[in-house]
């Protein structure tokens, strides 16, 4: 009976963080507690990844705000759990949510940045360097519909997961 009960707890949870996703992206809302946690992830990235020139250091911040999601995702997928996987499928589309709204941003650099200088605004330095400015709107919309597929691919996990715990399917 508590197996059962688990069960369902984790199955309704994970249709919750569907549900978040499609409403996040749908209405263009991101509770800022979610963004703050992104952000620490971004500014860490720029961090970690200062060592390898300056183009890497300013593409550092999206690869730290992507890259915990995908090793929480890595860990989670190799120990075959589940809700792990949707959890952090989950965050890691936030995370892609956030960067398509600064990628957005690029030309008009209004966002309120942390240094405050819209010069330093990332993604004008990156798609400007690679002569992709122009296409900054284009190109997250193209990082929403990654976020997108990515919940339909939770979705999928989800079912994986009641498939599992029903001993439909042998692992």
């Amino acid at each position: 009976m508590k197996q059962q009960q688990e069960m369902w707890i984790t199955i309704l949870f994970c249709i919750f963080l569907i549900i978040f996703n499609i409403w996040m992206i749908g209405f263009g809302k991101q509770p800022w507690v979610i963004s703050s946690l992104n952000i620490f992830f971004h500014e860490a990235g720029h961090w970690i990844f200062s060592f390898f020139g300056r183009f890497i250091y300013v593409l550092g911040g999206t690869l730290g705000e992507l890259l915990m999601p995908l090793l929480f995702y890595g860990y989670f997928n190799y120990h075959q759990r589940v809700p792990g996987q949707v959890f952090s499928l989950w965050w890691l589309t936030t995370a892609l949510y956030d960067v398509a709204i600064y990628m957005a941003d690029a030309r008009a650099r209004a966002l309120p940045l942390i240094g405050g200088d819209p010069a330093g605004h990332d993604w004008w330095y990156l798609l400007r360097t690679t002569g992709l400015l122009d296409y900054d709107i284009f190109l997250s919309r193209i990082v929403i519909i990654c976020a997108l597929s990515i919940t339909a691919y939770m979705a999928v996990l989800t079912y994986r997961y009641y498939e599992l715990s029903q001993g439909k399917i042998i692992s």
